[in-house]
């Protein structure tokens, strides 16, 4: 069975999803790379050379550009990155270290830098508002989990424009822990139960996520940095974008619409994603 046919399949009883937001529903390395480069070179005071060891000790390869899977600088909450960035000061930057009073503080300093600058370099996959406010027609419930604060995914979302169209947002910092807690809040929010959710992401900590609290479905994106190889055993299956789920979920879900009742209304749609993205994981998986 194909990809196509199984993502159909599973899309059966589903009645809502949480998506990730960083390599999901926006592109990770125009988003992100610049805030980390920004972030890390006031962490390390200026120090062009103690930042280039900041992001590579947090998963950045400068030889590529590119960073690795699951590593802190892709995965990691902006709590957890700025203490992996203080303790890698030490020793050889342990001057540097110094300059800093307390963790806090540099805590401070990285969240500062990803919600006042986010605005600016957030480059989304498709039209959100159009692709969400599609299936909000179709009666689902729609969620965000996401290891970015929730002031910053609200930012994004308030940006684009596509903030109404979300019945629930969670950061690293809204109270519910860790993904797999912001799954189950979003399942209390909307009365769902986990086997009615689908978890959508493009790291294997998204749809670990998904299987530790039952979703009913775990569909792995390849616009994020993760290859095909390293989400496939994690999920049901793995397409290119989330743009794919959407065109496939819209005639399921007329289909099976119960004939008594009105079909819902669906908009004229077409959403195209920039298809650099699967140049990239094509780029990489060849490297």
């Amino acid at each position: 069975m194909d990809s196509e046919s199984q993502l159909a399949n599973g899309l059966k009883g589903i009645k809502g999803f949480v998506f990730d937001k960083d390599g999901t529903l926006t592109d990770f390395y125009n988003t992100w790379m610049p805030l980390m480069r920004r972030a890390s070179l006031l962490v390390a005071s200026g120090d062009e050379q103690a930042c280039l060891h900041l992001l590579e000790t947090s998963g950045y390869i400068s030889e590529t550009g590119k960073c690795i899977p699951g590593s802190a600088i892709v995965a990691a909450p902006t709590d957890e990155l700025a203490n992996g960035w203080w303790n890698a000061l030490l020793p050889e930057f342990a001057h540097l270290h110094a300059r800093h009073n307390t963790l806090e503080e540099v805590t401070a300093i990285v969240e500062d830098v990803f919600l006042t600058g986010i605005g600016s370099t957030t480059q989304t996959v498709c039209d959100l508002p159009r692709f969400l406010g599609c299936l909000k027609n179709l009666g689902l419930k729609l969620g965000v989990a996401t290891n970015d604060s929730e002031g910053s995914a609200f930012t994004t979302f308030d940006q684009f424009g596509a903030t109404p169209y979300l019945d629930f947002v969670s950061g690293y910092d809204s109270g519910h822990g860790s993904k797999p807690g912001m799954i189950l809040a979003f399942c209390a929010q909307t009365g769902l139960k986990p086997c009615e959710v689908a978890m959508v992401g493009d790291s294997v900590q998204d749809l670990e996520a998904g299987r530790k609290v039952g979703c009913g479905l775990r569909v792995g994106v390849l616009t994020g940095v993760a290859l095909y190889e390293d989400l496939a055993p994690n999920a049901h299956m793995v397409i290119e974008s989330i743009v794919k789920m959407q065109e496939l979920l819209v005639p399921l879900i007329i289909d099976s619409t119960d004939p008594t009742m009105d079909k819902p209304t669906v908009p004229p749609f077409s959403v195209e994603y920039d298809s650099s993205f699967l140049s990239k994981r094509k780029g990489l998986e060849a490297q």
